[in-house]
C-alpha cells in the first residue's frame, strides 16, 4: 500500500489526449511491415532438408513473418471452424506486431531494403524467442510442420530443438492447445455470438462504472473466466520466453546506447505488467499500445519528456516505462510483487487493464484505478 500510495502523490495532472481518436483506423492500417508480402509455409517457397522439414532463415524478418503468419493461420477461426471469420481478434497479433515495430524503428540493425536481422541486435535476438520457440511449440503439439534453421550463429543463446529447452516449448505446446481448444468451443456460438471473449451480461460489465465515468465505450474490459484462462497461458509463455532470453542476451545491450539498453530492459519489466492483467493483444489493441513507443533507436543525449522528433505521448510513455523499471529495480521487485497480488480476481485485472490501455492518455485514469485497488480484496 505505502508503494503505491506513493506512486499516486508523485503521479501529476497531465493534460489527457483524445482516446477515441486512437481508435479510428482500418484494419487494413494495422498489419505488420510487408505483411502482404508474407510467403507461405510450403514446398513452393521453402525447400526440404533431409529429414523433410522447412528450411527457414531465423534471422530474416520476413521468415519470422512466416512462422508467425502459420501460428496465426493455424488458430484463426476461420481454419478452426471451417468458416469465413475475421481473424483481428487473434491473440497472437501481439507478437508479429512487435517485431514489426522492432524493424520499422531500426531496432533490428537491418540495413536498409535489407530484411536481414543482425545477430548483434539485442531486440531481434530476444525476439527469437518469441517467434521460432513459440513455432516450435506449435510443432510439438502436432499443430505445424517442423522446420529446421539454415544458420545458427550460436546454438547455445538459440535453442532450436525440443531437447536443447523442452521446458519452454512444453509451455507453448501447453498454450496451443489451451487456444485451440478454447478456439472449437467458439465454433458453435460464432453465429450468435462473434464477440464471446467480452462479457456481456456479469455484474462486472458496470463494475468499471462504479469508479469513474466510461471513458472509451468502444472497448469492454471485462472478459470471460474462458477467455481469460487462455490469456494466462499465452503471458505464461510468453513471459517464461522473456526470462530465458534474458540473460543470454546481455552482452549485447553494449551495442545500444544507454538510453537504449536501459528502455529494452524497461519495456522488458513491462511485460510483466501487462502479464498478470491477462492483456488481449488482438490487432486493434496492440497497435493502440504500440502508438506509444518511440519510433527510433533512443540516444543518449534523448531525455523525456523533452524528445523533439516524438510525440507528447510518446515522450510521456518513455518516461512512465523508465521510471516504473527505476522504481521497482530500487524496490528489488516490490512493485511487480505488489502487482502480481492486486491481480487476483476478475474485476481488479479487467482495472489493470484499463489502467494499461487507458492510463497513458489519461493520467487520472491511474490514480483513481489504483487507489481502488489498494483496498482491494486482493489486499490482506
Amino acid at each position: 500500500k505505502n508503494l503505491f500510495n506513493d506512486l499516486i502523490k508523485n503521479i501529476q495532472t497531465y493534460e489527457p489526449f483524445d482516446f477515441d481518436a486512437s481508435l479510428d483506423f482500418t484494419i487494413e492500417d494495422l498489419y505488420p511491415k510487408y505483411w502482404n508480402d508474407v510467403l507461405d509455409l510450403n514446398e513452393d517457397n521453402f525447400e526440404l532438408d533431409d529429414d523433410n522439414n522447412f528450411i527457414i532463415d531465423a534471422f530474416n524478418y520476413m521468415h519470422r513473418l512466416t512462422l508467425y503468419k502459420s501460428m496465426l493461420t493455424l488458430t484463426s477461426l476461420e481454419s478452426v471452424c471451417l468458416v469465413k471469420h475475421d481473424n483481428s481478434k487473434n491473440i497472437l497479433w501481439g507478437l508479429p506486431l512487435q517485431h514489426s515495430w522492432q524493424y520499422v524503428t531500426g531496432r533490428l540493425f537491418s540495413s536498409d531494403n535489407d530484411t536481414t536481422i543482425d545477430v548483434k541486435a539485442w531486440w531481434g535476438d530476444m525476439n527469437y524467442y518469441l517467434s521460432v520457440i513459440p513455432y516450435l511449440g506449435a510443432v510439438k503439439a502436432a499443430l505445424l510442420p517442423s522446420i529446421s534453421l539454415s544458420r545458427n550463429p550460436n546454438s547455445k543463446n538459440f535453442c532450436d530443438s525440443y531437447d536443447d529447452c523442452s521446458t519452454l516449448i512444453d509451455e507453448w505446446s501447453k498454450f496451443f492447445f489451451n487456444y485451440m481448444t478454447y478456439q472449437q468451443n467458439q465454433c458453435d456460438s460464432l453465429s450468435n455470438s462473434p464477440d464471446d471473449n467480452r462479457i456481456t451480461s456479469l455484474s462486472t460489465t458496470s463494475f468499471l462504472n462504479t469508479i469513474h465515468s466510461p471513458i472509451a465505450n468502444k472497448i469492454d474490459f471485462n472478459l470471460t473466466v474462458e477467455y481469460e484462462d487462455v490469456l494466462i497461458s499465452l503471458w505464461n509463455a510468453h513471459t517464461y520466453s522473456i526470462s530465458t532470453a534474458l540473460p543470454l542476451f546481455q552482452s549485447k545491450l553494449i551495442y545500444l546506447s544507454k538510453k537504449e539498453a536501459e528502455f529494452g530492459l524497461a519495456w522488458s519489466n513491462l511485460v510483466a505488467f501487462i502479464a498478470f492483467t491477462a492483456f488481449p493483444c488482438d490487432i486493434k489493441t496492440t497497435n493502440i499500445l504500440q502508438n506509444l513507443l518511440p519510433t527510433r533507436l533512443l540516444q543518449e543525449d534523448d531525455q523525456a519528456p523533452f524528445i523533439d522528433d516524438m510525440t507528447r505521448l510518446q515522450n510521456r510513455a518513455i518516461l512512465l516505462i523508465d521510471g516504473l523499471y527505476v522504481a521497482d529495480t530500487k524496490s528489488n521487485g516490490e512493485i511487480t510483487n505488489a502487482w502480481e497480488i492486486l491481480m487476483c480476481s476478475e474485476q481488479t485485472r479487467a482495472l489493470g487493464r484499463e489502467m494499461i490501455m487507458i492510463g497513458l492518455y489519461r493520467l487520472p485514469v491511474l490514480v483513481e484505478d489504483l487507489k481502488y485497488l489498494i483496498v482491494s480484496e486482493c489486499v490482506v
